[in-house]
Protein backbone atom coordinates (compact mmCIF):
# COMPACT_ATOMS: atom_id res chain seq x y z
CA UNK A 1 0.00 0.00 0.00
CA UNK A 2 1.44 3.37 -1.05
CA UNK A 3 1.07 6.50 1.02
CA UNK A 4 -1.35 9.25 -0.01
CA UNK A 5 -3.66 6.62 -1.51
CA UNK A 6 -6.37 8.30 -3.62
CA UNK A 7 -5.63 11.72 -2.13
CA UNK A 8 -3.87 13.29 -5.09
CA UNK A 9 -5.14 14.60 -8.40
CA UNK A 10 -3.60 15.09 -11.84
CA UNK A 11 -4.57 16.53 -15.19
CA UNK A 12 -3.21 15.15 -18.46
CA UNK A 13 -2.36 17.18 -21.54
CA UNK A 14 -2.19 15.53 -24.97
CA UNK A 15 -4.58 12.64 -24.44
CA UNK A 16 -4.08 10.98 -27.82
CA UNK A 17 -7.07 8.62 -27.71
CA UNK A 18 -9.16 11.02 -29.80
CA UNK A 19 -7.60 9.70 -33.02
CA UNK A 20 -8.94 6.15 -32.40
CA UNK A 21 -5.42 4.76 -32.47
CA UNK A 22 -4.85 1.47 -30.62
CA UNK A 23 -1.29 2.40 -29.63
CA UNK A 24 -2.55 5.63 -28.09
CA UNK A 25 -5.33 3.77 -26.27
CA UNK A 26 -2.70 1.55 -24.70
CA UNK A 27 -0.39 4.42 -23.76
CA UNK A 28 -3.18 6.35 -22.05
CA UNK A 29 -4.39 3.22 -20.24
CA UNK A 30 -0.87 2.66 -18.91
CA UNK A 31 -0.55 6.28 -17.78
CA UNK A 32 -3.85 6.25 -15.93
CA UNK A 33 -3.16 2.90 -14.29
CA UNK A 34 0.35 3.85 -13.19
CA UNK A 35 -0.92 7.09 -11.67
CA UNK A 36 -3.82 5.40 -9.91
CA UNK A 37 -1.53 2.67 -8.54
CA UNK A 38 0.33 5.49 -6.80
CA UNK A 39 -2.77 7.18 -5.45
CA UNK A 40 -3.04 9.85 -8.13
CA UNK A 41 -6.48 10.24 -9.67
CA UNK A 42 -6.91 11.77 -13.12
CA UNK A 43 -9.22 14.75 -12.70
CA UNK A 44 -9.34 15.76 -16.36
CA UNK A 45 -7.68 15.07 -19.71
CA UNK A 46 -7.21 17.38 -22.68
CA UNK A 47 -7.30 15.67 -26.06
CA UNK A 48 -4.53 16.05 -28.61
CA UNK A 49 -4.79 19.39 -30.47
CA UNK A 50 -7.42 20.66 -28.03
CA UNK A 51 -7.32 24.42 -27.35
CA UNK A 52 -6.76 23.70 -23.68
CA UNK A 53 -6.04 27.32 -22.54
CA UNK A 54 -9.62 28.21 -23.51
CA UNK A 55 -11.14 25.04 -22.09
CA UNK A 56 -12.56 26.38 -18.82
CA UNK A 57 -13.46 22.99 -17.40
CA UNK A 58 -9.94 21.72 -17.98
CA UNK A 59 -8.15 24.78 -16.57
CA UNK A 60 -10.45 24.69 -13.53
CA UNK A 61 -9.46 21.07 -12.92
CA UNK A 62 -5.82 22.02 -13.43
CA UNK A 63 -6.08 24.68 -10.73
CA UNK A 64 -7.35 22.04 -8.28
CA UNK A 65 -4.82 19.37 -9.24
CA UNK A 66 -1.53 18.37 -7.66
CA UNK A 67 0.21 17.44 -10.93
CA UNK A 68 0.21 18.48 -14.57
CA UNK A 69 1.33 15.61 -16.79
CA UNK A 70 2.13 16.12 -20.48
CA UNK A 71 2.03 12.95 -22.57
CA UNK A 72 4.77 13.82 -25.08
CA UNK A 73 4.41 10.83 -27.45
CA UNK A 74 5.32 11.89 -31.00
CA UNK A 75 4.27 15.53 -30.69
CA UNK A 76 7.44 17.48 -29.83
CA UNK A 77 9.31 17.61 -33.12
CA UNK A 78 10.15 20.15 -35.81
CA UNK A 79 8.83 23.10 -33.83
CA UNK A 80 5.20 21.93 -33.88
CA UNK A 81 2.81 24.68 -32.76
CA UNK A 82 0.72 22.02 -31.02
CA UNK A 83 3.76 20.99 -29.00
CA UNK A 84 4.59 24.56 -28.04
CA UNK A 85 1.03 25.08 -26.86
CA UNK A 86 1.47 22.08 -24.55
CA UNK A 87 4.76 23.38 -23.17
CA UNK A 88 3.25 26.78 -22.45
CA UNK A 89 1.36 25.20 -19.57
CA UNK A 90 4.42 25.97 -17.41
CA UNK A 91 3.44 29.65 -17.48
CA UNK A 92 -0.32 29.27 -17.06
CA UNK A 93 -1.79 30.86 -13.89
CA UNK A 94 -3.67 27.65 -13.06
CA UNK A 95 -0.37 25.85 -12.71
CA UNK A 96 0.42 27.58 -9.44
CA UNK A 97 3.34 25.85 -7.78
CA UNK A 98 2.45 22.31 -8.76
CA UNK A 99 4.98 20.09 -10.58
CA UNK A 100 4.83 19.60 -14.35
CA UNK A 101 6.02 16.34 -15.89
CA UNK A 102 6.76 15.80 -19.59
CA UNK A 103 6.99 12.06 -20.13
CA UNK A 104 7.02 9.49 -22.95
CA UNK A 105 8.43 12.21 -25.18
CA UNK A 106 10.02 12.29 -28.58
CA UNK A 107 12.10 15.48 -28.92
CA UNK A 108 13.62 16.38 -32.28
CA UNK A 109 14.60 19.50 -34.27
CA UNK A 110 12.88 22.07 -32.06
CA UNK A 111 13.68 25.80 -31.66
CA UNK A 112 16.44 26.52 -29.11
CA UNK A 113 14.16 29.03 -27.41
CA UNK A 114 11.97 26.17 -26.20
CA UNK A 115 14.60 25.76 -23.51
CA UNK A 116 12.74 28.38 -21.48
CA UNK A 117 9.76 26.04 -21.23
CA UNK A 118 11.85 22.97 -20.50
CA UNK A 119 13.66 24.74 -17.66
CA UNK A 120 10.33 25.14 -15.87
CA UNK A 121 9.37 21.47 -16.21
CA UNK A 122 10.15 19.51 -13.06
CA UNK A 123 10.30 16.00 -14.53
CA UNK A 124 11.53 15.17 -18.04
CA UNK A 125 11.57 11.61 -19.40
CA UNK A 126 12.19 10.88 -23.07
CA UNK A 127 10.94 7.75 -24.81
CA UNK A 128 14.15 7.11 -26.76
CA UNK A 129 17.87 7.68 -26.23
CA UNK A 130 18.15 10.06 -29.19
CA UNK A 131 15.54 12.42 -27.72
CA UNK A 132 17.13 12.12 -24.29
CA UNK A 133 20.47 13.16 -25.77
CA UNK A 134 19.00 16.23 -27.46
CA UNK A 135 17.09 17.21 -24.33
CA UNK A 136 20.32 16.82 -22.37
CA UNK A 137 22.13 19.14 -24.78
CA UNK A 138 19.28 21.66 -24.67
CA UNK A 139 18.76 21.79 -20.91
CA UNK A 140 22.10 20.79 -19.45
CA UNK A 141 20.21 18.30 -17.27
CA UNK A 142 20.64 14.55 -16.99
CA UNK A 143 17.57 13.37 -18.90
CA UNK A 144 16.50 9.74 -18.40
CA UNK A 145 14.58 7.76 -20.97
CA UNK A 146 12.51 4.64 -21.13
CA UNK A 147 10.72 2.95 -24.00
CA UNK A 148 7.33 4.10 -25.22
CA UNK A 149 4.66 3.19 -22.69
CA UNK A 150 2.91 0.89 -25.18
CA UNK A 151 5.77 -1.55 -24.51
CA UNK A 152 5.33 -1.69 -20.74
CA UNK A 153 2.26 -3.87 -20.29
CA UNK A 154 3.10 -7.34 -19.08
CA UNK A 155 1.71 -10.69 -20.28
CA UNK A 156 1.67 -9.73 -23.94
CA UNK A 157 0.13 -12.50 -26.08
CA UNK A 158 2.51 -14.40 -28.34
CA UNK A 159 1.94 -16.84 -31.17
CA UNK A 160 4.19 -19.46 -32.64
CA UNK A 161 5.09 -19.58 -36.32
CA UNK A 162 2.57 -22.33 -37.05
CA UNK A 163 -0.37 -20.05 -36.26
CA UNK A 164 0.75 -17.22 -38.52
CA UNK A 165 -0.92 -17.26 -41.94
CA UNK A 166 -1.20 -13.56 -42.93
CA UNK A 167 1.12 -11.04 -44.55
CA UNK A 168 -0.27 -7.76 -43.24
CA UNK A 169 0.34 -4.20 -44.35
CA UNK A 170 -0.19 -1.16 -42.15
CA UNK A 171 -0.38 2.51 -43.06
CA UNK A 172 1.37 5.78 -42.24
CA UNK A 173 0.78 9.33 -41.02
CA UNK A 174 2.50 10.48 -44.24
CA UNK A 175 0.10 10.72 -47.18
CA UNK A 176 2.51 9.54 -49.88
CA UNK A 177 3.70 6.58 -47.81
CA UNK A 178 0.13 5.65 -46.92
CA UNK A 179 -0.82 5.62 -50.61
CA UNK A 180 2.19 3.44 -51.46
CA UNK A 181 1.24 0.91 -48.78
CA UNK A 182 -2.42 0.83 -49.79
CA UNK A 183 -1.49 0.49 -53.47
CA UNK A 184 0.64 -2.50 -52.53
CA UNK A 185 -2.41 -4.22 -51.03
CA UNK A 186 -4.64 -3.18 -53.91
CA UNK A 187 -2.34 -4.87 -56.42
CA UNK A 188 -1.74 -8.08 -54.46
CA UNK A 189 -4.72 -9.94 -53.03
CA UNK A 190 -2.41 -12.17 -50.99
CA UNK A 191 -1.79 -9.19 -48.72
CA UNK A 192 -4.10 -7.87 -45.99
CA UNK A 193 -4.39 -4.20 -45.06
CA UNK A 194 -4.31 -4.02 -41.25
CA UNK A 195 -4.35 -0.42 -39.95
CA UNK A 196 -3.58 0.29 -36.28
CA UNK A 197 -6.44 2.78 -36.28
CA UNK A 198 -10.19 2.18 -36.52
CA UNK A 199 -10.40 4.27 -39.67
CA UNK A 200 -7.81 5.69 -42.05
CA UNK A 201 -9.39 9.14 -41.67
CA UNK A 202 -9.31 10.83 -38.25
CA UNK A 203 -12.33 12.46 -36.62
CA UNK A 204 -10.97 16.01 -36.13
CA UNK A 205 -12.57 16.18 -32.69
CA UNK A 206 -11.38 19.77 -32.11
CA UNK A 207 -13.83 21.17 -34.69
CA UNK A 208 -17.45 22.21 -34.11
CA UNK A 209 -20.28 19.74 -33.51
CA UNK A 210 -21.83 20.05 -36.99
CA UNK A 211 -18.47 19.57 -38.71
CA UNK A 212 -17.71 16.55 -36.50
CA UNK A 213 -21.05 14.95 -37.34
CA UNK A 214 -20.50 15.43 -41.08
CA UNK A 215 -16.93 14.19 -40.70
CA UNK A 216 -18.13 11.02 -38.95
CA UNK A 217 -20.51 10.31 -41.86
CA UNK A 218 -17.64 10.80 -44.30
CA UNK A 219 -15.36 8.51 -42.27
CA UNK A 220 -17.91 5.68 -42.16
CA UNK A 221 -18.55 6.03 -45.88
CA UNK A 222 -14.84 6.09 -46.67
CA UNK A 223 -14.22 2.97 -44.56
CA UNK A 224 -16.98 1.04 -46.33
CA UNK A 225 -15.65 2.19 -49.70
CA UNK A 226 -12.10 1.18 -48.77
CA UNK A 227 -13.24 -2.32 -47.77
CA UNK A 228 -15.22 -2.75 -50.98
CA UNK A 229 -12.49 -1.38 -53.24
CA UNK A 230 -9.65 -3.41 -51.75
CA UNK A 231 -11.53 -6.52 -50.70
CA UNK A 232 -8.64 -7.45 -48.39
CA UNK A 233 -8.76 -4.58 -45.87
CA UNK A 234 -9.48 -5.26 -42.20
CA UNK A 235 -10.46 -2.46 -39.83
CA UNK A 236 -10.31 -3.66 -36.22
CA UNK A 237 -12.97 -2.49 -33.78
CA UNK A 238 -10.66 -2.50 -30.78
CA UNK A 239 -7.13 -3.20 -29.60
CA UNK A 240 -7.81 -6.85 -28.79
CA UNK A 241 -9.07 -7.51 -32.32
CA UNK A 242 -6.07 -5.72 -33.83
CA UNK A 243 -3.62 -7.75 -31.73
CA UNK A 244 -5.38 -11.02 -32.62
CA UNK A 245 -4.80 -10.31 -36.31
CA UNK A 246 -1.24 -9.21 -35.72
CA UNK A 247 -0.66 -12.55 -33.99
CA UNK A 248 -1.66 -14.25 -37.23
CA UNK A 249 0.91 -12.26 -39.22
CA UNK A 250 4.20 -13.84 -40.26
CA UNK A 251 5.26 -10.37 -41.44
CA UNK A 252 3.86 -6.91 -40.82
CA UNK A 253 4.97 -3.97 -42.99
CA UNK A 254 4.04 -0.54 -41.68
CA UNK A 255 4.83 3.14 -41.48
CA UNK A 256 3.35 3.54 -37.99
CA UNK A 257 5.52 3.80 -34.89
CA UNK A 258 3.03 2.12 -32.58
CA UNK A 259 2.46 -0.68 -35.07
CA UNK A 260 6.17 -1.44 -34.71
CA UNK A 261 5.71 -1.39 -30.93
CA UNK A 262 2.83 -3.88 -31.12
CA UNK A 263 4.87 -6.06 -33.46
CA UNK A 264 7.65 -6.15 -30.88
CA UNK A 265 5.34 -7.05 -27.99
CA UNK A 266 3.81 -9.90 -30.01
CA UNK A 267 7.15 -10.99 -31.56
CA UNK A 268 5.71 -10.38 -35.01
CA UNK A 269 8.44 -9.93 -37.66
CA UNK A 270 8.21 -6.35 -38.87
CA UNK A 271 9.54 -4.02 -41.56
CA UNK A 272 9.02 -0.29 -41.17
CA UNK A 273 8.95 2.66 -43.53
CA UNK A 274 10.23 5.94 -42.11
CA UNK A 275 7.67 8.28 -40.57
CA UNK A 276 7.56 12.04 -39.90
CA UNK A 277 10.37 11.97 -37.34
CA UNK A 278 13.19 9.70 -36.17
CA UNK A 279 10.83 7.80 -33.85
CA UNK A 280 10.95 4.44 -35.67
CA UNK A 281 14.70 4.56 -36.28
CA UNK A 282 15.36 5.47 -32.64
CA UNK A 283 13.12 2.67 -31.37
CA UNK A 284 14.78 0.02 -33.53
CA UNK A 285 18.23 1.29 -32.54
CA UNK A 286 17.38 1.32 -28.81
CA UNK A 287 15.85 -2.16 -28.90
CA UNK A 288 18.92 -3.45 -30.72
CA UNK A 289 17.37 -5.20 -33.70
CA UNK A 290 18.61 -4.92 -37.27
CA UNK A 291 18.54 -1.48 -38.88
CA UNK A 292 17.73 -3.30 -42.13
CA UNK A 293 14.17 -3.54 -40.83
CA UNK A 294 13.79 0.09 -41.86
CA UNK A 295 13.05 0.18 -45.58
CA UNK A 296 12.20 2.73 -48.25
CA UNK A 297 8.93 2.64 -50.19
CA UNK A 298 10.94 1.61 -53.25
CA UNK A 299 11.77 -1.66 -51.43
CA UNK A 300 8.19 -2.60 -50.58
CA UNK A 301 7.52 -4.96 -53.47
CA UNK A 302 10.77 -6.86 -52.99
CA UNK A 303 10.06 -7.14 -49.27
CA UNK A 304 6.65 -8.79 -49.69
CA UNK A 305 7.96 -11.00 -52.50
CA UNK A 306 10.26 -12.74 -50.00
CA UNK A 307 8.52 -12.29 -46.64
CA UNK A 308 10.05 -15.23 -44.77
CA UNK A 309 13.50 -13.69 -45.16
CA UNK A 310 12.50 -11.18 -42.49
CA UNK A 311 11.81 -13.44 -39.51
CA UNK A 312 13.44 -12.36 -36.27
CA UNK A 313 16.82 -13.88 -35.54
CA UNK A 314 17.48 -15.47 -32.14
CA UNK A 315 19.59 -12.42 -31.22
CA UNK A 316 16.75 -10.11 -32.16
CA UNK A 317 14.25 -12.07 -30.07
CA UNK A 318 16.63 -11.86 -27.11
CA UNK A 319 17.05 -8.10 -27.64
CA UNK A 320 13.28 -7.59 -27.79
CA UNK A 321 12.70 -9.58 -24.60
CA UNK A 322 15.38 -7.53 -22.81
CA UNK A 323 13.83 -4.29 -24.07
CA UNK A 324 10.37 -5.24 -22.81
CA UNK A 325 11.79 -6.06 -19.39
CA UNK A 326 13.73 -2.78 -19.32
CA UNK A 327 10.60 -0.90 -20.39
CA UNK A 328 8.55 -2.20 -17.47
CA UNK A 329 11.29 -1.34 -14.98
CA UNK A 330 11.90 2.08 -16.52
CA UNK A 331 8.25 3.10 -16.47
CA UNK A 332 7.98 2.12 -12.81
CA UNK A 333 10.98 4.29 -11.96
CA UNK A 334 9.46 7.18 -13.91
CA UNK A 335 6.10 7.05 -12.17
CA UNK A 336 7.75 6.58 -8.78
CA UNK A 337 9.70 9.79 -9.44
CA UNK A 338 6.50 11.58 -10.38
CA UNK A 339 4.78 10.39 -7.21
CA UNK A 340 7.66 11.53 -5.03
CA UNK A 341 7.69 14.96 -6.64
CA UNK A 342 3.96 15.41 -6.08
CA UNK A 343 4.06 14.27 -2.45
CA UNK A 344 7.11 16.40 -1.63
CA UNK A 345 5.65 19.51 -3.27
CA UNK A 346 2.35 19.06 -1.47
CA UNK A 347 4.14 18.54 1.85
CA UNK A 348 6.12 21.76 1.41
CA UNK A 349 2.94 23.68 0.59
CA UNK A 350 1.08 22.47 3.70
Amino acid sequence: MREEKSCLGAVILNDTRADHHFGCYRVMRVIEKCLLDRGINVLASSYVRNDWPNDRAFTAAMAKSDLILINGEGTCHHGSRHAEKLLRVVDHPARGNKPVALINALYQDNPPEWRRYLEKIDILWARDSWSAGLLRETTGRNIPWTFDLSLTEENNPRAGGAGRDLLTIGESVLGNTRRELINLVENDKNLTLLPIIKTIKNSKHNHGAIYRALRDIYIRTHTIYCKMRLGNAVFSHDEEEYVSRLLRSYLHVTGRFHAVCFALTTLTPVLAVQSNSWKIEALISDVGISSERIIDTSQLRDAVANPHAHTFSNDEVSAIESALTASAKGSNRMFDEIHRAVVERKARAS
